[in-house]
């Protein structure tokens, strides 16, 4: 015994090396984060928001003033000359080159706070729709998880209604063997297994298809191994209805739309059009801009050769044609469109919030009737099988029997999916996840 004992310990410590230590199961909390950090569509949508940053900030009025380089060389002809004493002056040489620098710069504009405004309301927007990718992507990781999960009981409930056919099956044939059934019971328990393990096959295939999209979601190879903790379908003392009551949903339902993202970028793009709206009306002020050139060129009678010159410039459109005008009728009803969308959205917020809500205590009352279904069912098919064995029931008796112990165990199944299911639902509908957004 001792020298196996020495062994013992190596074998232990081959298996607590690095390489052979295996992951812990991934908790939904955990598969929330690495999405945050890893998925790819998410990506995308940093890579938006990076795109329209760049776009707002073309519009930010800072100083940025306009540098033009020119330089021109020409051969011209015929040469003009202007007589001034023993020696001719040239006034316009044959060949001729110039070199400019000019320097604009906007100094005065009407619109120049809203202009801020705007730029503000802008960046502020493009980080919203980050926080709307992602928390769109919270609830769709939260989902994928718990089907996956809901995919591997069904697969459990599967092999379940697989071993009691297979059970049935040998105990018809027991009683064939013995004289106390006819052998055509045996073809139909053998058609009963058969079903049951094409079920079993189907919920296989629904578990590799789940687990297919969470690893998507993850940016992990759609066939990788995953592992998933359980989630328990109870009613969470932490949870936002654990406190229960109309008043409870009302509340909720309030507050809400103030923590959404979709309702901060509305709120955004509110400010940004309202900003828009007063710049288009200052189209028409006038513009005062700081103008300054440095010049070099052919030398003649009446140009220098060096010329420099700095001043102010100021450009007033008296009349545009309208554009002005219709500019800010177009702002004005962009302005209302957005403000409709924001009530419209607070609104459905507010639904998504009750909805949910009403899903988890809908769900809770089908756990407790799913959970006594089972029980009667199980009970039902072990008293169905006595009778079968002392022949005072038929085949098809125990056969109902075990279909409706399978149909209870899957809705139990269910019931907890959606129990879980509207509880991802009411985080993302109340904003519960942002915290998590901000902070993956």
């Amino acid at each position: 015994m001792f020298r196996i004992l020495p062994f013992v310990s190596a074998a232990i410590a081959a298996c607590a090396a690095p390489g052979h230590l295996v992951a812990p199961p991934l908790s939904m909390d955990g598969a929330v984060r690495e999405a945050l950090h890893r998925n790819p569509r998410l990506a995308a949508a940093r890579f938006e928001a990076d795109a329209a940053r760049v776009q707002a900030d073309r519009e930010k009025p800072v100083a940025r003033p306009t540098v033009t380089a020119r330089a021109t060389s020409l051969i011209q002809g015929p040469e003009v000359v202007f007589p001034r004493g023993a020696q001719d002056a040239t006034v316009l040489p044959e060949r001729y080159s110039r070199i400019s620098l000019d320097v604009e710069q906007t100094v005065y504009h009407a619109g120049a706070a809203a202009a801020w405004r705007r730029y503000a309301a802008s960046m502020a927007a493009a980080d919203d729709q980050v926080r709307i990718a992602a928390n769109d992507l919270v609830l769709e990781v939260r989902q994928a998880y718990l089907d996956l999960l809901t995919a591997r009981a069904m697969k459990d409930v599967a092999e379940g209604g697989r071993n009691v056919a297979a059970s049935h099956l040998s105990l018809v044939r027991r009683l064939v063997e013995a004289g106390l059934s006819a052998p055509r019971d045996v073809l139909s328990a053998q058609a009963g297994l058969a079903e049951a393990e094409e079920g079993l096959v189907r919920a296989v295939d629904g578990e590799r298809l789940a687990a297919g999209n969470l690893n998507r979601l993850l940016a992990r190879p759609a066939d990788a191994s995953i592992e998933v903790q359980e989630v328990s379908a109870e009613m969470d003392p932490g949870s936002p209805v654990a406190a229960g009551g109309a008043g409870s949903a009302d509340q909720q339902a309030r507050d809400a739309p103030a923590v959404r993202p979709e309702t901060s970028a509305l709120r955004n793009a509110l400010v940004a059009a309202e900003a828009g709206q007063r710049l288009a009306r200052s189209q028409s002020q006038p513009v005062v801009s700081v103008t300054a050139s440095a010049v070099r060129q052919t030398r003649s009678a009446f140009v220098a050769a060096d010329w420099y010159g700095v001043g102010l410039s100021l450009k007033w459109a008296l009349a545009d044609g309208g554009a002005a005008s219709r500019d800010a009728r177009e702002a004005a009803a962009r302005l209302a469109q957005l403000r409709a969308l924001l009530a419209e959205a607070e609104a459905g917020i507010a639904l998504e919030v009750r909805s949910a809500l009403a899903d988890i205590r809908s769900a809770d009352a089908r756990v407790v009737l799913a959970r006594s279904r089972v029980a009667a069912a199980t009970s039902a098919l072990e008293v169905s099988e006595l009778r079968y064995e002392q022949r005072a029931a038929a085949l098809l008796e125990v056969e109902a029997a075990r279909l409706a112990v399978t149909s209870a165990r899957a809705a139990l199944v269910q019931a907890r999916h959606d129990r879980a299911s509207a509880e991802a639902k009411l985080k993302h509908a109340t904003g519960a996840d942002m915290e998590m957004v901000r902070n993956p």
